[in-house]
């Protein structure tokens, strides 16, 4: 608890993701950054000569020295920096939880657990095209990658709220904790040409280099265009406190919709 406590020192001087943290290269998981690296010269993002951790982590400006930054510590070592949430519900209110889990870890890793549980948990069809069996989510499985890929990068990291995926039956929330940018709105992102506003502009750079996110403040507008195609709705909801993605679910083409779904 110590170390952790440490990251959250006071330095005027740098911003949380610029700070030393008490981690160094070998505290970083192994499995969780061949993942990453791997991901990311698939995608012809990174092409160092060298694939061990102190050589990337060090061009990619997450370490000084031996230590890792702040946000080096986040993305890639297991700890209590990182926190996620996820809960149940029996009904479309909060009231019986029929499922409830809390985790920590590296933001990788927490990652890709919050999308595990979502897929896991919404419904699936089948549909076949000729002899061929094509397995349909109610719900597009990029738009979800998106809401939560967002929800870790772009929190306000030091007030140290966990990441949320609540399951409801009618629909589905990712929360983010930290208020939106200020004088701006999901729907000017969405529709509009805004420039992007990065709090953790290190791990969403990071992130660029595996295309788990881009550049160019687009991930709303991802989010939108896919539950468009698929005929989801989906809601943005910010206040002082949290950012919420909601997705309606059951509400797609070949999904039974009604009125009452919503």
């Amino acid at each position: 608890m110590a170390k952790e406590m440490s990251l959250m020192r006071n330095d005027s001087r740098k911003n949380w993701e610029h700070q030393v943290s008490d981690y160094t290269v070998s505290d970083v998981d192994k499995v969780v950054f061949k993942v990453y690296l791997d991901r990311a010269k698939k995608v012809g993002r990174i092409r160092f000569e060298s694939d061990e951790p102190e050589a990337v982590l060090k061009k990619l400006k997450l370490t000084k020295g031996d230590s890792l930054l702040n946000a080096g510590a986040a993305l890639f070592v297991d700890s209590d920096i990182n926190k996620l949430s996820l809960t149940k519900y029996a009904s479309n209110e909060r009231l019986t939880v029929t499922d409830l889990k809390s985790y920590t870890g590296s933001m990788l890793e927490l990652i890709s657990r919050a999308e595990k549980y979502v897929i896991e948990s919404i419904d699936w069809r089948a549909e076949f095209k000729g002899k061929q069996r094509q397995e349909i989510p109610e719900l597009p499985v990029d738009a979800i990658h998106e809401a939560i890929v967002n929800a870790f990068a772009h929190r306000d990291i030091e007030n140290g709220q966990s990441v949320e995926v609540i399951i409801f039956k009618n629909r589905i929330e990712v929360t983010s904790p930290g208020h939106f940018p200020d004088g701006k709105t999901p729907d000017m992102f969405i529709h509009g040409n805004e420039p992007p506003i990065r709090r953790n502009r290190l791990i969403t750079r990071t992130l660029y280099y595996s295309k788990d996110m881009e550049s160019f403040a687009t991930g709303l507008k991802r989010i939108q265009d896919s539950c468009d195609k698929a005929g989801v709705k989906v809601e943005y909801k910010a206040d002082q406190n949290n950012f919420v993605v909601i997705f309606y679910r059951h509400c797609g083409e070949g999904w039974g919709w009604s009125g009452n779904n919503l």
